[in-house]
């Protein structure tokens, strides 16, 4: 891997780790304005919007402009977030934004590695990738935990910083996520700079809609693509659901407070890179579709965290789902990409899969939150929650072997 690689992962590690503390922060803000409980999925979900509302023109503008440039304008924005969250601007308003950003940085993040990476290493480029991102997530978690921990909140150098800084409740927080955001903007000068995917050819809006479906229509229709593109879209759904739902989960039944909650979900993100990294070893681009029925034994493990009653049990689970979760999501990654790189442009085939993944998210993020409101308790949601990713992945599996035969009838019509 070249050095300019490792330098994309650096970058795309620090605002990552950032994106995953400012959730943690602003659920900490909605809790200290003892906000309804249903608030928590409802900030992720406008977190998450912009990558489906936007998703018909994010890739193309990625693929319009060099992706260094596109990373660094989406980082700027970020650093405006966190501004307006120190300035008193609505939490909603700059989730919303923060999103935008995250939407913008990643079709430019993955369509990067596709440029500089040949596709023989794919597989390892993107285990490298999701190790980047899972540690983030981890780190993030950890750092979103320390800082809402209330003895930072009233350290000597937070009191400091309100007497100085009097700006707003909690800044010391703010203030730490908007220097990862400036040192992740400064590190995008170090990545390579490539030309622009594509040139402009037309500014028609409804053209560019119809374009979006038509790529959305023929990754669904390659077989390949169609089961890689249901597994990511469900598990990227289900993993930010999780997320959230172990956090209430633990501090419900466990008796764990906010920042303590956090270590539950690091350890399925370190289960995860465990996976990761034995699927980069073991596992080939072609082999992927073999994986699946692990997503089986993922449910059922889900469901029996409900049965743990410590918090040490319960590690051990998250970390063995984390470990079932890397081991076959990404090869189904790798291999998605792949497809869409053949079918499609870069940039258009990472905004199909983001537009599916985030719709899954707002989805069962929003699901989550009505259930809050209806007073479904955690237990029950996580059992239910666990019968939902087995039964889904049931679908699936009869949906590869259905596709296989399909391609094996057609080769032997062929011959």
């Amino acid at each position: 891997m070249s050095s300019g690689f490792f330098y994309l992962l650096l970058t795309q590690f620090i605002t990552s780790t950032a994106d995953n503390a400012l959730l943690l922060v602003g659920i900490a803000m909605l809790m200290e304005q003892s906000s309804e409980p249903w608030w928590i999925p409802i900030l992720k979900a406008i977190f998450t919007l912009s990558f489906i509302v936007f998703a018909p023109f994010v890739g193309i503008w990625s693929d319009l402009r060099p992706k260094r440039l596109v990373m660094q304008f989406a980082s700027i924005l970020k650093i405006i977030s966190c501004l307006g969250l120190l300035l008193f601007a609505p939490l909603t308003l700059c989730m919303a934004l923060a999103g935008f950003a995250a939407a913008l940085y990643s079709p430019a993040k993955y369509g990067l590695v596709t440029e500089i990476v040949p596709v023989d290493d794919l597989v390892k480029a993107n285990a490298w990738l999701e190790v980047s991102t899972i540690l983030a997530s981890i780190f993030g978690i950890i750092l979103g935990g320390f800082l809402v921990n209330s003895d930072v909140q009233n350290s000597m150098l937070a009191l400091w910083l309100n007497e100085k800084i009097p700006i707003a409740n909690g800044h010391i927080s703010v203030l730490a996520l908007f220097m990862a955001y400036l040192v992740s903007s400064m590190l995008t000068l170090k990545i390579p700079y490539t030309q622009a995917a594509l040139e402009v050819q037309h500014n028609d809006l409804w053209l560019t809609l119809s374009k979006f479906v038509t790529s959305c229509i023929r990754l669904w229709q390659d077989p390949e693509g169609r089961v890689s593109l249901s597994v990511t879209t469900l598990f990227w759904g289900c993993g930010a659901t999780l997320q959230l739902l172990i956090l209430a989960w633990s501090q419900e039944h466990l008796s764990l407070t906010l920042s303590q909650a956090t270590y539950i979900q690091a350890s399925g993100a370190l289960g995860m890179i465990a996976g990761a990294f034995l699927a980069s070893k073991l596992i080939r681009i072609e082999d992927a579709r073999k994986l699946l029925r692990l997503g089986l034994l993922m449910g059922l493990l889900i469901a029996g965290l409900d049965f743990s009653n410590s918090w040490i049990s319960t590690i051990f689970l998250m970390v063995a789902v984390g470990i079932l979760t890397g081991l076959f999501l990404v090869p189904m990654n790798a291999l998605l990409q792949h497809r869409g790189k053949v079918m499609l442009s870069t940039g258009e085939s990472i905004a199909v899969q983001n537009f599916c993944e985030n719709t899954s998210i707002v989805l069962l993020t929003s699901l989550y939150s009505a259930c809050i409101g209806f007073n479904v308790s955690n237990s029950t949601l996580l059992i239910l929650f666990g019968i939902f990713i087995s039964g889904l992945m049931a679908l699936i599996i009869k949906l590869n072997i259905s596709s296989s035969r399909f391609l094996a009838d057609a080769s032997q019509r062929e011959r």
